[in-house]
């Protein structure tokens, strides 16, 4: 039988830290990459959707895809690069400092609209579609993949001039268009404001460093604000040390602390990409059966995880893969049971 298919819309860049070292990044790449380690061991396969420079970082994207199918080259332009602060995690520079995301000519044809109908789960998230070409792609797969597990990850972003990246209506939109929205405290205050025009408090849009600063009583004050736009629909929040909770039709229903076992930090640690990290494991456990409290505690060990190494796509650990395979074990078992019992 044919591995089931998560399929990941975004970007892949070169990251390029503020302490000059670089790694391949963005947070499609990072969130299909984990997803596709983690599916060697739950046998799923993940596949990443976006456009790449027709130069040598392009290539090494392509190849960790299995010279990925999904995975378009421009001709003549450079795969994109960003800049990121080491201490945060955040874009920095100008716009017209970084190189662009070849997007130009990006083509949603065939081999797109076929793996929409064969996957069972896909991430998007807002800063691909603030590219009219990738937007479009997009809109076309999600009418196409009505029956897969739809995961908006909330990526706000502020330009350089401190305004939103993304119109309130693209973001509404995609929140309909979704089975599971994940966002930070820090964007849901933002969304707050969005939807609601002021939320009484003021900061800068989805900066995570923050989230352990945000109160209880005015993370669920928010919740309540986008109570109309998640009705029906499960609310995964991640609130730093404070850990993940996850919402049903308003209600707080689980909270997880994050898991630190096997976890260290040292002056080479860098959190860039561990919301990506955790994104891949949330949605890794929804796919493989799993509880929401074990899929939770994988987001949480793949976010801790990646924001303790020097680069947000490392090699899973040793760790890491031992959950995985007690988890799958206790899960295939339980499979068996209810099979039995039905």
């Amino acid at each position: 039988m044919e591995q089931p298919l998560v399929v990941v819309f975004g970007e892949a860049v070169v990251d390029l830290f503020s302490d000059n070292t670089s790694s391949l990044g963005g947070t499609g790449f990072n969130a299909a990459f984990h997803l596709h380690q983690i599916g060697r061991h739950l046998d799923f396969r993940a596949e990443l959707v976006t456009r790449v420079g027709n130069d040598e970082y392009g290539e090494r994207i392509r190849d960790l895809f299995s010279m990925g199918k999904l995975i378009q080259v421009h001709p003549y332009m450079p795969t994109g690069v960003l800049y990121i602060d080491i201490s945060t995690g955040d874009t920095i520079g100008k716009a017209e400092e970084r190189t662009p995301i070849p997007w130009e000519g990006f083509d949603s044809g065939y081999l797109l609209r076929e793996a929409a109908i064969d996957c069972k789960a896909v991430i998007f998230g807002t800063i691909a579609q603030s590219i009219p070409q990738m937007k479009v792609a997009l809109n076309d797969f999600m009418e196409r993949a009505q029956n897969a597990i739809r995961l908006y990850d909330l990526n706000l972003r502020t330009n350089d001039s401190g305004g939103s990246l993304f119109e309130t209506k693209t973001v509404i939109e995609s929140i309909a268009a979704a089975t599971i929205v994940k966002m930070n405290v820090a964007e849901l205050v933002a969304l707050s404001k969005m939807v609601q025009e002021d939320c009484g408090i003021e900061f800068g849009v989805g900066h995570s460093l923050l989230d352990d600063f945000v109160p209880d009583d005015l993370v669920h004050e928010c919740v309540d604000m986008i109570q109309p736009l998640i009705e029906k629909k499960i609310l995964v929040l991640t609130a730093g040390s404070k850990g993940t909770s996850v919402y049903r039709n308003g209600k707080e229903r689980f909270r997880r602390k994050p898991f630190w076992k096997g976890v260290k930090w040292n002056e080479h640690s860098k959190p860039a990409g561990a919301g990506d990290a955790c994104t891949a494991g949330l949605l890794a456990g929804f796919i493989s059966g799993w509880s929401i409290e074990d899929s939770i505690d994988l987001a949480n060990i793949m976010g801790a995880f990646v924001s303790s190494q020097p680069t947000a796509s490392p090699i899973i650990s040793d760790e890491v893969v031992d959950f995985l395979q007690l988890k799958a074990c206790f899960s295939n078992n339980n499979n068996i049971k209810g099979n039995n019992h039905g």
